[in-house]
């Protein structure tokens, strides 16, 4: 999920889902990347499964 706000203490947006797990099953441990800017979210997503990591794009408008 995604939360968006001006300043770090709020007011925070309705979230929104970037990745769901019926998509990527048993889904844990979210970080930024700091590659991020602008419209382009980059985050690590890790799985237990197989206990891989990706990096993932989201675009943000």
């Amino acid at each position: 999920m995604l939360r968006k706000a001006r300043e770090p203490q709020g007011l925070w947006s309705e979230p929104s889902e970037l990745v769901h797990s019926s998509k990527y099953d048993q889904l844990y441990g979210g970080f930024m990347h700091p590659w991020s800017s602008g419209e382009d979210l980059y985050f690590t997503m890790s799985t237990w499964t197989d206990y891989n990591v990706a990096l993932m794009r989201a675009r943000i408008r």
